[in-house]
């Protein structure tokens, strides 16, 4: 099947992933809100963080989409995900850390290595944003398949995801880096690539059929989120789920035109809703704003419209002139002196992590209280 290169229904399901996110962090906000006029959908509220599973299995999906070009580099690959990645990343850090040094705590104060460590994405137990944790996982997702897709293909990827997820069930690593390789979130990753090896193989077919495959894949999806079957694992249970919704996103003729904007902006929100949800109770407490405490629900999709328009004012003028600037320098340079090899830049990327992360085993990590929502 000749998949639509725009991906209008991945699109719509990494904004459907990133306000699920949303959703689950905003009580957050609400800190300081009377909770009887909160109106709580309780269901998206327990289960809000999965949009993490469904950003992994839609990152899946997408490497194998990409590398199915003709012209396909894993160093081009990797430098692309380098701009695409590390500069919003990098401002958001900057923020929070801005805001910490201003004296608002909404977060531990972090040390110079982990402050360092999240400027680069490096594994660790918690970075400067907390949410930054699914980006060490992302990292390292690209490296492996930058390795393994131009040799052995989507099915070899899927293999490497079903290995890591059987050595993770049996041997579970206490090191944050190697964590990151041998891990139960590949499930969710490996969903989104057997999601491509599925749907790319799938008959091409009129619109209105694709749309009809579509929901019904969607609802196959749900209802193995929700109840699923008894004979599949607890663990695999969301990322099979994940992996039918992606088929079905995938293969959907169009989707709405504000969701796949919605979309497009997706990064930026997931990394600015959590700033934004942790300052919102210190904005409406000590008479900041001296709101009215029955608004809570209503700030709520304030704290969110807030996130959307910040989103986006990163995505037209950062993240859109960053990557055109990293497609103008990658199409002058040559293919293979892009930054180096290819085996070579990978060796030598995991070389330098594995000695960064040497070096700071005995350094004492100050921010023991601050936990992880996933």
């Amino acid at each position: 099947m000749e998949l639509n290169s725009r991906l209008p229904g991945i699109q719509a399901g990494r904004a459907i992933a990133a306000a699920s996110v949303f959703y689950f962090h905003s009580y957050i906000a609400l800190t300081n809100f009377d909770p009887r006029h909160i109106f709580t959908f309780d269901w998206l509220a327990k289960h809000g963080a999965s949009g993490v599973d469904l950003f992994f299995a839609i990152s899946g999906f997408i490497v194998c989409h990409v590398a199915a070009a003709p012209d396909f580099g894993s160093g081009e690959f990797l430098w692309k995900r380098l701009f695409r990645i590390y500069p919003l990343n990098a401002l958001v850090t900057v923020v929070i850390l801005a805001i910490l040094l201003s004296g608002i705590g909404i977060a531990d104060y972090p040390d110079a290595v982990g402050v360092l460590k999240s400027f680069l994405i490096f594994p660790q137990t918690k970075p400067v944003n907390s949410v930054g944790w699914t980006l060490e996982y992302e990292v390292v997702f690209y490296l492996i398949s930058a390795l393994i897709l131009p040799r052995g293909g989507p099915v070899a990827l899927l293999l490497y995801c079903a290995a890591s997820f059987a050595l993770w069930t049996v041997f579970d690593p206490h090191s944050a880096l190697l964590s990151r390789f041998i891990t139960e979130k590949h499930a969710a990753f490996g969903a989104g690539v057997a999601a491509y090896i599925v749907a790319s193989r799938l008959p091409k077919c009129p619109s209105n059929f694709d749309a009809v495959l579509s929901l019904l894949l969607l609802v196959v999806g749900l209802w193995m989120f929700i109840s699923g079957p008894n004979w599949l694992p607890p663990g695999l249970r969301t990322p099979v789920a994940c992996g039918f919704a992606v088929i079905g996103l995938a293969v959907m003729p169009g989707a709405p035109r504000f969701l796949v904007r919605f979309g497009d902006i997706s990064y930026g929100f997931y990394l600015i809703h959590w700033p934004v949800v942790c300052l919102s109770p210190w904005l409406t407490g000590n008479d900041h704003l001296n709101l009215n405490r029955s608004l809570g629900e209503l700030w709520r999709w304030v704290a969110f419209a807030i996130i959307y328009a910040l989103a986006f004012l990163s995505w037209r003028y950062l993240e859109q002139p960053i990557n055109g600037w990293a497609r103008k320098f990658l199409h002058r340079s040559p293919r293979n002196n892009v930054a180096c090899s290819q085996d070579s830049c990978l060796v030598q990327g995991v070389s330098a992590a594995v000695r960064l992360n040497r070096a700071h085993e005995d350094v004492p990590d100050l921010r023991a209280g601050l936990t992880h929502d996933n």
